[in-house]
């Protein structure tokens, strides 16, 4: 069975509608033909679909996150347990590190946790909410004519989209997009027994920040081309096919950590967050190397507000 056809089987057991969540999750995940699963090149320049900060310069972002990390926790001494949460596979950031996919049974304990995930939050399927005269309604998709159909919110997704997003503060019409799972996952690691740090890596974006964008943040990716038709893409490319992103919005996380007994945590730029916590290396680097050197034009990448600096953000919470 294709994408295809296992979206129109998730769509008929329930009336004929499927929601943005479940379609992404089919498009991205479904074995054998899901964008995630199948063996394709999806990161890196030629021939792939996008890049990201770990795809750079692997050994200077792992150099820089240890740094961060023992400011942050004040474990200056020994070395972390590291664990990496959905990385490409074949691939790592840390050298000994504990890798889990999404999917996998996430299971931290530590009592010096170095905790990261790039990109995490914007991989899970997210549904698509639009505000109609003052109300939240919830996007679904008819995948036989690739049109939507607006459909009441639940109880639980009334609530905690209300929380956070009253739609009174939003123009009419104005698209959310939103993913309960990432929350939820990222509540989980934060209630599990581990002392130290997590970063996550991400285009996070404040609720304040996402009133710039009224059609959502949705989009698509394809040979490093971005998009936003999805449904258009969908029936010219076929699910499986393209990436499916959004940004996640960056308080229902920096409340999760707080929630789940996080002793400080923040959403802030990369490169601000990295300036502030590895002054020192980003100084060596500056001073010591060639104007040209692989080492300072990735520095620059990473950090600099024209680049990575200020479109990637990074949310850190601490526990000691």
């Amino acid at each position: 069975m294709n994408v295809a056809e296992r979206i129109l089987s998730v769509a008929e057991s329930s009336g004929g509608l499927i929601s943005w969540s479940d379609f992404i999750r089919e498009c991205l995940y479904s074995s054998p033909y899901g964008y995630y699963v199948k063996d394709s090149r999806r990161v890196g320049k030629e021939g792939a679909d996008f890049f990201t900060s770990q795809s750079l310069n692997p050994g200077l972002l792992a150099r820089l996150l240890n740094c961060a990390a023992k400011k942050l926790t004040g474990f200056g001494d020994g070395e972390f347990e590291i664990f990496e949460i959905a990385d490409e596979p074949g691939e790592r950031l840390f050298e000994n590190s504990c890798i889990f996919r999404l999917g996998d049974d996430i299971n931290i304990e530590s009592d010096k946790a170095l905790i990261f995930a790039n990109e995490l939050p914007d991989a899970a399927p997210f549904d698509r909410f639009v505000n109609r005269l003052g109300s939240w309604k919830k996007r679904t998709i008819n995948p036989r004519s690739l049109t939507e159909v607006e459909v009441d919110l639940s109880a639980k997704e009334s609530g905690e989209l209300g929380k956070f997003f009253p739609a009174e503060s939003f123009c009419d019409g104005f698209c959310l997009d939103y993913s309960f799972e990432s929350v939820e996952l990222f509540r989980r690691i934060m209630r599990m027994p581990w002392k130290g740090t997590i970063i996550f890596a991400d285009y996070f974006r404040t609720a304040a920040e996402l009133k710039d964008f009224p059609h959502g943040t949705a989009r698509g990716y394809f040979k490093h081309t971005q998009f936003s038709d999805l449904l258009e893409k969908y029936a010219n490319l076929g699910g499986g096919n393209f990436d499916i992103t959004y940004s996640p919005p960056a308080e229902p996380f920096v409340q999760a950590a707080l929630g789940a007994g996080a002793d400080c945590a923040a959403c802030v730029s990369q490169g601000k967050f990295f300036v502030e916590n590895c002054f020192e290396i980003i100084d060596d680097i500056i001073r010591n190397e060639h104007a040209m050197s692989f080492q300072k034009r990735s520095l620059a990448e990473l950090i600099s507000p024209t680049a990575m600096g200020a479109a990637f953000k990074v949310l850190y919470a601490v526990k000691k």
